[in-house]
């Protein structure tokens, strides 16, 4: 019987194979699309990706150590490395799969200063005082033991060092509120069926965004969401901690499995993409929905 971290190396190493395709093959969520990325960045982050968001608040550049949690298949580690935020980098992921693929990323960029390894975020030992900042992008919401990896974090940065993080902090294994959920269902249904093809069902018709039983979560991903509504107040016990909010708390699901359908470009998938931000926007503002997504600067206390 495999234990829960073999599920979840197993499929995160699918993951990372399932990315390499080219294009919009590849695409999965919605931030793939390089227009609601950038409506994102240009709403909530200053016009500013994540990565330049975050180098606004590094005093001295370049870093000479950093640490990447949860690094998947090595796409921000080797740009935090290959830009020059930072001399050297250790980066790692419980997924053996994304860790083969991040090493092999870093060695087409002729990149050797990067540290790859396997570990598991629920029990890494972090050494004292190493690392002049630390990262992760979307992998705190898979962590279940927040108290010890946001303990070890603490111990692990230099003085002065900083704590950066992007990620889904909405319900608890997505467990979203019928008032919630017929938002989602509201935006999905002004979709014309040619654009709801889901990638995940053999290009079936996606109908209804659904509240996930957490019995299928333990069987698929046992790791999805585990804590996320907790991740702000437990860093919170550790960290002063600056929330900004970044959106996504209904186009997200809308999205989800069927954003590869949308050509980037075309003044009619541009329309609908510009609609459902619009409305993620307004109900955030409006206070409908609870924010789902955020960007987190952290400093020890």
């Amino acid at each position: 019987m495999p234990n829960d971290n073999t599920i979840v190396s197993e499929l995160w190493s699918k993951f990372a194979e399932d990315r390499k395709a080219p294009g919009a093959s590849s695409w999965m969520f919605a931030p793939d699309h390089p227009r609601i990325r950038k409506k994102v960045y240009d709403t909530y982050l200053d016009g500013l990706d994540p990565f330049s968001w975050c180098r606004r608040h590094m005093p001295n550049l370049p870093a000479r150590h950093g640490l990447e949690i949860g690094c998947g298949g090595g796409d921000l580690a080797v740009a935090l490395v290959d830009t020059g935020m930072c001399k050297t980098l250790d980066a790692f992921d419980v997924s053996v799969g994304a860790i083969e693929a991040a090493r092999d990323k870093a060695a087409a960029k002729g990149i050797d200063t990067i540290h790859f390894y396997v570990s598991d975020g629920n029990s890494i030992k972090l050494p004292r005082h190493r690392y002049d900042f630390i990262c992760c992008s979307h992998s705190l919401h898979h962590i279940e033991n927040l108290e010890k990896l946001f303990e070890q974090v603490a111990v692990a940065l230099k003085p002065g060092g900083l704590f950066f993080a992007d990620d889904y902090i909405g319900p608890s294994r997505m467990q979203y509120s019928d008032g919630h959920l017929a938002l989602m269902n509201r935006l999905l249904e002004c979709l014309p069926e040619s654009k709801r093809r889901s990638r995940f069902a053999d290009g079936a018709v996606k109908f209804h965004v659904e509240r996930v039983p957490i019995e299928t979560f333990l069987r698929i991903d046992p790791s999805e969401g585990v804590r996320a509504a907790e991740i702000v107040p437990i860093m919170r016990r550790r960290f002063d901690v600056e929330v900004i909010p970044v959106g996504m708390s209904l186009l997200y699901e809308v999205l989800i499995g069927i954003i590869h359908n949308f050509e980037p470009g075309d003044p009619n998938d541009d329309a609908f993409l510009d609609l459902i931000f619009e409305a993620d926007r307004l109900a955030a503002q409006s206070k409908l929905v609870e924010p789902c997504f955020a960007s987190l600067v952290a400093r020890p206390k």
